[in-house]
């Protein structure tokens, strides 16, 4: 469903806010022209909207929403006093966040652009639960105001302009009804990820054993076959982990990342191999037997690691021998 308005008529404004969102008053100056435009879209349960007002304006509700709201500036600014204790100034590079219970109150400088999301409680609800495994007990709490410039701001800000971006164009994509349920879940998903909000810490935590036992396999998996082709997608994909989470497991539990620790495992095992094998084996035949296609980079590894070149190593061993 997508919805368009364009109008100068206040009460017009007022009667299609109120069916597309919740229940809602529009107020401006007694002497202001009016203009308002509203592009609307509904996802599978959330609405994504874009709003604008040419002349300073107050939208408000007058019973407590029953839903959660995000909203965006774009241009303009926007003065929350319902979805903060204090009255809150959210510019460009700042979303509000507030949720049900609340009563919405928002007053728009003039000339004021914003993306505005309602989100129904059990959207959340069911999205919270994917990412912690388990049943939530209690309504999920946001902090109120949201920052768009921190890293996991930055991308859900991503992920919110390419889908008003497919909705402008009103593309054969997001027409197709798994597309907008995939692009809800996403959405909603992320907001959890990247905003404070009451189960935060709980999701960190799980976030964190979770990546930990990750490491722990891929660890295993590289031990069990150092020559394999390995990349770092390979590896998170068997341990089921993003490879943003793969790499940052390994640099808080290895102080490394999950290639150097394959060169690092292949490099011991040819080491072993030097000190041990018969004297048939070339060098280059055992650091290709380990993985090692590039000879040059191998010798430079190598002696980095053990402060020798291999020729030397396998000269030792033989000679031992």
């Amino acid at each position: 469903m997508k919805r368009v308005l364009r109008t100068d008529d206040r009460e017009v404004a007022e009667s299609t806010v109120s069916s597309t969102y919740e229940p809602s008053h529009i107020e401006v100056g007694s002497r202001q022209s009016f203009e308002f435009t509203l592009d609307a879209a509904q996802l599978t349960h959330v609405v994504a909207g874009r709003l604008h007002v040419r002349k300073p304006s107050r939208l408000y509700g007058t019973e407590p929403s029953g839903q959660y709201h995000v909203a965006l500036p774009l241009t303009g600014g926007v003065v929350c006093a319902g979805a903060a204790e204090q009255p809150m100034t959210v510019a460009p590079g700042r979303a509000s966040v507030w949720g049900p219970g609340q009563v919405p109150d928002t007053h728009w400088a003039a000339g004021t652009t914003l993306m505005c999301f309602m989100v129904p409680p059990d959207v959340v609800a069911a999205e919270a639960k994917a990412l912690l495994g388990r049943d939530i007990l209690t309504p999920v709490v946001f902090e109120p105001k949201m920052d768009l410039t921190s890293p996991g701001g930055r991308s859900w800000w991503r992920l919110v302009n390419l889908l008003a971006g497919e909705l402008e164009a009103d593309s054969g994509l997001i027409q197709e009804t798994v597309t907008r349920h995939h692009f809800e879940r996403l959405l909603v998903e992320g907001l959890l990820l990247a905003h404070r909000h009451s189960l935060s810490d709980v999701m960190e935590q799980r976030s964190r054993s979770s990546t930990v036992q990750g490491v722990a396999r891929a660890i295993e998996l590289v031990e069990e076959d150092p020559a394999a082709p390995w990349s770092a997608l390979s590896l998170a994909n068997r341990v089921h982990l993003s490879v943003r989470s793969l790499q940052e497991g390994f640099r808080r539990e290895l102080d490394t990342s999950p290639m150097s620790h394959v060169r690092d495992v292949r490099l011991r095992r040819v080491f072993d191999d030097l000190n041990a094998a018969p004297p048939g084996p070339t060098v280059n035949q055992i650091a290709q037997r380990w993985g090692f296609l590039h000879m040059g980079r191998f010798a430079d590894h190598y002696r980095r690691q053990y402060g020798e070149l291999p020729s030397v190593t396998r000269r030792r061993a033989l000679g031992g021998a």
